[in-house]
């Protein structure tokens, strides 16, 4: 395993003057939080000291407090855009905590800034002294899009169940992941990109000094996300600078996990080098970090669009391309790629040869995961649908036929959706569980398959995403009669105490669902949470085998 010092990343330590101050603190208070109260006056509110000061938040229903909108970075802004995160400015006085941040910049969101690296805290504890498990969520968006502030991840009902939420933000897109020569240079580690991971560590940082204030334990912290989420945490697993940040993982939907990845100065697989990608943008960092976040986001897309686009030039990603599965389209640059520090070789590489870390893991898919992505899917016969799989899965095409077969446009939609949910999802959650097996580490599998009830949803499954609100109690009837009923109540319930309770104990078992043995090499269950949760013995072992010939590594050069 790769071992890392974090001061590399420029995290700023522990420091003796925060120890005696928070010493002094919890003195004085004898264990409690300031001034807690049920009013939302300012005189009775609940306060809690951090490292760059005290913060104000809000008592909220359940005995949950709040405390929005906390800065764990420095703005990355000016000089500061694309380098590692650095410490925020300390403050005087009381800082209000009752509201949002907002999201990171990014493409068709008037309230986003690249002043946006903030975190959220949502506790049941009335002292510093209960040392409760600590969930810090990673948000999906496709490295694009998304922030910790969306309703859905709202951590009131979760925290109930005896857990400290915490949701975060990090840089994406452009801002996120964009590598170039210059910033190469600019570095000690001589590597550049990533930054989106950077931040995700540094907030992981800041858990691992400040959560105690909350009443939380740093040597209980779990990690879950949810698609671009997930798959982060897929990444962070691997990277040298994540040791002891966390000590357990939950990952909802990663997708192209163990899929080639490009790198940052040479061509590997095929595919273009991200240092590239950044000077097809602009030759030299200098004046892109004076250009408005508009002017970056549409000089990105501008020059992406040509250097991707038919006929252009640069190749981003083993076939298939895109996990949209439009013929014409091409997947967005910006995703964790292999930078040489952050992630320093390929995913298949560092999972395969025992360098991830050792945490117990709780891992799966949804049953529909292509669905939303296939809404303009434009192969309607069975010949291009052979065509399609020849193209896309080379030389597996016949394989493919085999194993997914269609002879309608029906069920070839059936077919592709089932493709994208095995090759795309299903396939990097077995190879990480393996991995983690292999470490003697308890690894549990799981499956959601509730139908959606929304209306404009109901066509697609268990799509993409749909499980979150079950995972944050949000799959209210209460506020979306149209979209949840008792039943989704109650299958979100268990799926609140399944999260929590691996959580706590490294083990979702409740009392209410079938007994859910942790998988092996040998026996790879899993837990369905369908209308009726069941459990169930995955038998893809064909399928997996030719997506290891589909997606095996070739040389860089």
């Amino acid at each position: 395993m790769y071992r890392v010092a974090l001061v590399d990343l420029k995290i700023p330590m522990f420091r003796p003057y925060t120890a005696i101050r928070q010493l002094a603190l919890i003195l004085m208070l004898a264990g409690s939080f300031v001034c807690v109260g049920t009013s939302q006056t300012r005189a009775n509110a609940p306060e809690v000291h951090v490292r760059s000061g005290a913060l104000r938040g809000a008592e909220l229903s359940g005995d949950v407090k709040s405390f929005l909108g906390i800065p764990y970075a420095a703005p990355p802004l000016g000089n500061l855009r694309w380098r590692p995160p650095q410490e925020p400015a300390a403050w005087t006085g009381v800082r209000e905590a009752r509201h949002y941040s907002s999201a990171c910049a990014q493409r068709n969101n008037n309230h986003s800034s690249e002043d946006c690296l903030y975190l959220n805290v949502w506790t049941p504890a009335k002292a510093f002294s209960e040392h409760l498990p600590v969930m810090v969520w990673i948000h999906g968006g496709g490295f694009a899009a998304g922030a910790g502030s969306d309703p859905k991840f709202d951590g009131t009902r979760l925290a109930t169940k005896g857990v400290v939420i915490v949701t975060i933000n990090y840089r994406l897109g452009v801002f996120g992941f964009l590598a170039h020569p210059d910033l190469t240079k600019e570095s000690p580690h001589h590597a550049s990109g990533n930054y989106g991971l950077m931040d995700q560590l540094y907030a992981l940082r800041w858990v691992q000094e400040n959560i105690g204030s909350f009443g939380g334990d740093p040597h209980r912290v779990t990690v879950f996300g949810e698609s671009a989420g997930a798959t982060s945490i897929a990444y962070l697993l691997v990277s040298p600078l994540a040791n002891g940040l966390f000590q357990g993982a939950i990952l909802e939907s990663p997708s192209r996990v163990l899929l080639p990845d490009p790198e940052l100065n040479k061509v590997a697989n095929g595919l273009t080098p991200m240092e590239t990608v950044g000077t097809t943008i602009v030759p030299h960092i200098v004046e892109a970090r004076m250009w408005s976040p508009a002017e970056v986001m549409q000089r990105a897309k501008a020059a992406t669009d040509t250097f991707y686009a038919p006929g252009g030039k640069g190749k981003l990603g083993i076939r298939p391309e895109s996990h949209v599965h439009i013929p014409d389209a091409h997947d967005s640059p910006w995703w964790a790629f292999v930078d040489g520090w952050v992630i320093p070789q390929q995913l298949q590489t560092l999972y395969r040869d025992g360098s991830a870390l050792s945490v117990p893991i709780m891992a799966g898919t949804n049953a529909n995961e292509g669905s939303i992505f296939l809404r303009s899917f434009p192969v309607k016969t069975t010949p291009d649908y052979r065509d399609y799989l020849r193209s896309n899965y080379w030389p597996e095409g016949g394989t493919m036929f085999r194993l997914y077969p269609a002879t309608s446009a029906g069920s070839i939609m059936t077919a592709v959706d089932n493709i994208i949910t095995d090759a795309l999802f299903l396939y990097g959650v077995r190879g990480i569980a393996l991995a983690e097996q292999h470490k003697n580490e308890p690894v549990y599998l799981y499956r959601f398959s509730r139908d959606s009830r929304d209306p404009k949803m109901a066509s697609l499954g268990a799509w993409h995403g749909a499980e979150v609100p079950y995972v944050f109690g949000t799959a209210d009837p209460r506020r979306s009669p149209s979209m949840y009923g008792a039943q989704d109540h109650a299958l979100s319930e268990e799926m609140m105490s399944a999260w929590t309770n691996f959580a706590k104990n490294a083990n979702p078992n409740t009392s209410h669902l079938p007994r859910w043995p942790a998988a092996t090499a040998q026996d790879e269950n899993y837990m369905n949470f369908g209308d009726t949760p069941a459990f169930f013995r995955l038998m893809k072992q064909k399928n997996f085998a030719m997506f290891d010939r589909v997606f095996a590594l070739r040389p860089a050069r």
